[in-house]
């Protein structure tokens, strides 16, 4: 049985620059990962290396800045998936022969990753979708979402019915993950103490200085 080989720095290097040449307003953030800022989120396309660093895949995430947090993490992450559901493993070879074709795959599945500014209900959208897909515990997806509504000042009745929708959810998780989580009222008062603009702003300052994002193009968050 023969072995493929792991890509190699310049392959990676060339992975990266084909992708970004798509994902215009996109800045390099590391080898195989281009992120993007919409004023306090984060959108990222992270080329993720699989099967034992041979193949990629193309994976969409969001990081919210609100937050404190060490790095910039995967958040509400969906992977290009090929046409039996699985996640589409990309070769060097098939990356050099199919690549237009992989992208516009990519948009179809994921048409929020390619846009230049980002409206509100869109995002907002994006995290209700996958919160119902996720297999997992999407408490951080939660909290990003809650966050967003009350930063583009939603209605504070909607942003509360919405908290309960989670809360419900939440209270349907195994005892283990709710202990883990402080339960559906820990989270609730996790969420209240979060909700004050200028502690928002402050926030989002501090993680770019952290980051070092300080002079990344802000692509603009609209309030719809």
């Amino acid at each position: 049985m023969a072995f493929l080989k792991r890509l190699t720095a310049s392959e990676k290097k060339i992975i990266t620059s084909d992708w970004k040449s798509v994902l215009k307003n996109y800045q390099n953030y590391k080898t195989l990962h281009l992120i993007k800022r919409n004023g306090p989120i984060l959108t990222g396309v992270y080329l993720q290396p699989v099967y034992a660093g041979e193949h990629y895949v193309p994976v969409f995430h969001t990081h919210s800045l609100m937050t404190v947090a060490p790095t910039i993490g995967l958040s509400s992450l969906i992977c290009l998936k090929g046409k039996k559901g699985a996640n589409e493993s990309i070769s060097v070879l098939r990356h050099a022969s199919e690549f237009e074709k992989l992208v516009s795959a990519f948009k179809k599945q994921v048409p929020l990753a390619f846009v230049r500014e980002l409206y509100c209900q869109a995002l907002d959208q994006y995290y209700q979708h996958f919160i119902t897909i996720d297999k997992g515990y999407s408490i951080h997806v939660m909290t990003e979402n809650i966050l967003l509504l009350f930063w583009c000042q939603y209605d504070r009745q909607a942003i509360e019915q919405r908290i309960n929708k989670y809360k419900s959810i939440i209270q349907q998780w195994p005892d283990a993950a709710k202990i883990r989580f402080s339960s559906e009222q820990g989270w609730e008062k996790s969420i209240h103490s979060l909700m004050s603009l200028d502690r928002l702003q402050e926030t989002v300052q501090k993680e770019l200085l952290k980051f070092r994002l300080d002079q990344i193009e802000d692509n603009g968050l609209i309030v719809d």
